[in-house]
Formats: structure tokens, C-alpha cells, sequence
């Protein structure tokens, strides 16, 4: 109930779990710019995928899990396993065992994947939307792995959207990654194409490998 002790209303749900994040990044003493910075873009979509990890690590079924979160495929729902999946593979890495560098030789193969991403339809305000989608991929979906904007600059792009007097009918960018794993190349386009969705954009996504 709200103050007025009519029914509270989604904005203000939303408010106050800004509120709280915001409140909660104060509490951060000794590295305040990092960790403070991230918890302030705290949201209501945030308790949504820890919601979902939760009840991964509980054991609920993946089809249970797409039940409560009403997503139309289980495919959508096992986005959000693939954070668990990195957390224990970086849990992993921290295991080694001691060897002498001079009495083996390793060649080092590695990759980089570029993902193009092309934005279409036009939410109220396109440059806001745009602004919040990049944030979530490079604060969410993007977590856990070593990447980069690919020839793009954020600002420049809204900027570009604010200004044009011709509408923008579609909105490119890129990012590369390094040694992105072939089997989470498909769950990381349905992220990128969720996220876009939440903000009214309909997000066209390509991958290509390059090795190095």
C-alpha cells in the first residue's frame, strides 16, 4: 500500500529499489568507486536473474524455473545458468600446480569474437533506451568475461540520437571477446536480444570468430 493507502504503483516499486542500492553503496569504505558505482545501478531486473540463480542452485527443475519467471522458452530461462557456470569456472582457475617453464614449451591459441548488433524499432526515448541497454550488457550479460566496444563510442551514438532531425531507423554497435567458448555464443545473442527487448528494441545479433 502506498501512503495514500491506495495501490502502489510500479514506478514506485521501482524507485525504492533504487533507493535501497543507492542507500546500500554507501556502505562500501574501502573501495568505494568501484563497487559502490555498480551496486547504485541496482534495479528491479537485477532481483529478477538472482531470483532465477537462486532457484538454479536450490534445484529447481530449468522447465520450473521458466514457469516462474514466465519466459516463452527454457532457453531463455538457461541465460541465466551461465553466470553459475563462469563463477565455477573462475573458481577453478585459482587451482595450479608448479611446473618448470623451462622444461616445457606451449603454444598460445586464443580467439576473438566480434558481436554486431543492430537495434531496430523506437522506444519514447531512443538515446535513454540505448544508454540503459549498453549498461546492462557491460554491467550484466557481458559479467565474467574480457571484452571491449568495437569501434563505437556510447556518448557519440546518443548524442547522434538526440540531435538528428531525421528519425534513426536503426542503431549499430559491436564488442569483442576474448575466447568466448562456442557454447555460450547462442546463450549470449538470447541475452543480448532479452535485455533489448526490456527496453523496446528488437536487436538483430552476429558473431564471428577470429583466431589469433
Amino acid at each position: 500500500m502506498s501512503q495514500n493507502q491506495g495501490p502502489i504503483e510500479v514506478r514506485q516499486i521501482y524507485n525504492i529499489v533504487k533507493k535501497i542500492g543507492f542507500e546500500a553503496s554507501k556502505k562500501f569504505k574501502e573501495e568505494p568507486t568501484k563497487k559502490a558505482n555498480k551496486l547504485k545501478k541496482l534495479s528491479p531486473h537485477w532481483l529478477r536473474h538472482l531470483c532465477a540463480s537462486h532457484q538454479d542452485k536450490a534445484g529447481l527443475s530449468s522447465t520450473m524455473i521458466k514457469d516462474n519467471l514466465r519466459h516463452g522458452s527454457i532457453q531463455t530461462s538457461q541465460i541465466y545458468k551461465h553466470a553459475e557456470d563462469r563463477l565455477r569456472h573462475e573458481a577453478m582457475q585459482k587451482m595450479s600446480l608448479a611446473v618448470n617453464p623451462k622444461s616445457m614449451t606451449r603454444k598460445t591459441v586464443s580467439s576473438q569474437t566480434v558481436i554486431s548488433i543492430q537495434l531496430t524499432l523506437e522506444p519514447a526515448h531512443k538515446g535513454l533506451g540505448f544508454k540503459k541497454l549498453v549498461g546492462s550488457l557491460e554491467g550484466d550479460v557481458f559479467s565474467g568475461y574480457q571484452w571491449q566496444p568495437y569501434q563505437f563510442e556510447k556518448e557519440k551514438i546518443i548524442e547522434e540520437i538526440e540531435v538528428s532531425i531525421m528519425p534513426i531507423k536503426t542503431i549499430n554497435f559491436a564488442y569483442i571477446i576474448e575466447n568466448l567458448a562456442q557454447e555460450h555464443i547462442e546463450g549470449l545473442k538470447k541475452g543480448i536480444a532479452l535485455e533489448a527487448s526490456v527496453r523496446l528494441f528488437k536487436a538483430d545479433v552476429e558473431t564471428n570468430i577470429v583466431r589469433v
